[in-house]
């Protein structure tokens, strides 16, 4: 029982640490990542990479995106 309140804390405490990451490059705050935005954070991110993190394709990165991308080493670096 111990290991899986454990387990749940480091859980959740990465998801608040992602969500926070998040909610910085999310400027305008209407819950996603648009490429605009990530540019601003990141000016040397491209398209490309931008539309790899997007996995459902719909233009902007979500919370599920975002997380899946920063647990797999994927997010780019901010410059600065």
């Amino acid at each position: 029982m111990l290991k899986r309140l454990v387990a749940l804390s480091v859980v959740g405490f990465a998801a608040t640490s992602a969500y926070a990451d998040m909610t910085a490059l999310d400027t305008n705050a209407d819950g996603v990542i648009s490429f605009e935005e990530m540019l601003v954070a990141v000016p040397s991110v491209t398209e490309e990479t931008f539309t790899t993190l997007d996995i459902n394709a719909d233009g902007t990165i979500d919370a599920d995106e975002y997380a899946a991308a920063e647990a797999a080493g994927t997010l780019p670096a901010t410059d600065g």
